[in-house]
């Protein structure tokens, strides 16, 4: 920029002016603070940065929008929009929630900052809210927008384990801090980063042996052996399902016997793989974890008629794998909206294409697929690429090498995968 207007033109120039920053420092900032939230595919340079502050641009990526309100306190609409009097109220943001999210977090370090020796009485159950709203949040936010929000709720509760010594205070914030790492787990490998999944998830282990809690140690297993089972480590699964189920009751053991059943099946155990879905649908009630947390902490119907259907995918039966994933989809469409998964509708749509490839119904191929090629491309994520990996492999034996169907939807396939999540590091 070589003019210096008179008159800020953003509210992001304002900010930059009212910190005496100048436009290098403040993108240096800004990719240090995305550094520290995690956001390790962050891409600003100093052209666009220029663009945001001279008003000649307001479209941002989901992490420069994280960035940008982890630096400055305020949503991205509001930087970019007018100035306004820095020194009275902000303009209004045309997405409340953002602004309402950004007020809570400022209001919750503040109040941290003050704290000693003594854990504000409000402060674990202020870390409880946001544990169970991460945990509802996991089925429709975008994994890389959850993923630095559950990182900010795992340093408060850090910031908090290192403040107090009060016992009781401490086994609370060791179980916030086991539940948390699980959910970054989950969503570290929705990212495709199983490296970090599995550090999240051992710390995860930690903390809820730490604090003695068996239904948190039961779903940390239960995360551990997904990871495993993701990974193509079927018989590892299996370690951590068999010590999961010692204590696991309800919704962690019917998550725990369907983790089972799909290791069993990877590894040809075809009568283990059926057994392990009985004993999930004979797995019945709320355990009390899923009852005070809700979300990815629970196991719902939809969830274990898709892990069903998976299952028998991998055993060949394409009409019982068809079925399976037509109830999860079924189920799915019952679910009120604000507490749809949307990793069910796509991962059962694209179960339901492969049972159809193996019931040689190449033509039902397209309509049971196209929902899911159309997903957002910060919604697709590792579990559901792989799914589509299995499905261009079926598509791939010279059974369909002159079908211009299988080339269609094998070329659509390659298309979703490009624009697919990239891999984060974030930990």
């Amino acid at each position: 920029m070589s003019n210096h207007p008179t008159t800020p033109r953003t509210r992001l120039e304002a900010e930059l002016r009212a910190r005496s920053w100048g436009r290098e420092r403040a993108l240096q900032l800004l990719h240090r603070k995305a550094r520290e939230l995690g956001l390790h595919g962050f891409t600003l340079g100093l052209r666009q940065f220029d663009r945001y502050l001279a008003a000649e641009s307001t479209s941002t990526r989901p992490m420069t929008a994280e960035a940008m309100r982890g630096l400055f306190g305020l949503p991205v609409d509001v930087l970019l929009g007018p100035p306004g009097d820095i020194a009275g109220e902000p303009e209004p943001p045309s997405s409340p929630p953002v602004a309402e999210q950004a007020a809570g977090d400022a209001s919750r370090d503040h109040a941290l900052s003050f704290a000693t020796a003594e854990i504000p009485a409000t402060l674990i159950e202020q870390l409880r809210a946001e544990v169970r709203r991460h945990a509802r949040d996991y089925a429709h936010l975008a994994p890389v927008l959850l993923l630095p929000r559950l990182l900010r709720t795992r340093d408060l509760a850090y910031r908090a384990l290192a403040t107090t010594r009060r016992p009781r205070h401490v086994a609370e914030l060791l179980a916030v801090s086991g539940q948390v790492c699980g959910l970054a787990a989950t969503t570290s490998f929705d990212l495709g980063h199983a490296d970090a999944a599995d550090d999240h998830a051992r710390a995860a282990w930690t903390y809820a042996e730490l604090a003695d809690h068996d239904g948190l140690k039961s779903w940390v297993r239960g995360t551990r052996a997904t990871i495993a089972f993701w990974g193509r480590r079927p018989r590892e699964a299996l370690d951590h399902v068999d010590a999961g189920l010692r204590h696991a009751t309800g919704d962690t053991a019917r998550r725990l016997h369907g983790i089972a059943a799909r290791a069993y099946a990877l590894i040809g155990s075809g009568r283990e793989a059926v057994g392990a879905v009985h004993a999930a649908n004979a797995a019945v009630g709320t355990d009390l974890l899923a009852q005070e947390l809700g979300g990815e902490f629970g196991f719902t119907p939809a969830r274990l008629a898709m892990c069903t259907a998976a299952v028998h995918l991998a055993l060949g039966d394409g009409d019982a794998a068809a079925r399976g994933a037509q109830q999860a989809i079924d189920l799915y469409e019952r679910t009120p909206e604000g507490q749809r998964r949307f990793g069910i509708r796509y991962g059962a749509g694209m179960d339901l294409a492969a049972a159809r490839v193996l019931q040689g119904e190449l033509d039902a191929v397209p309509g049971a697929l196209n929902p899911a090629l159309d997903l957002d491309p910060a919604r697709r994520t590792a579990r559901l690429t792989s799914r589509l990996g299995a499905i261009r492999s079926r598509l791939s034996v010279p059974r369909f090498k002159n079908s211009a169907t299988a080339f269609d939807v094998r070329a659509a396939i390659d298309e979703f995968t490009a624009g697919a999540l990239p891999r984060t590091g974030a930990r």
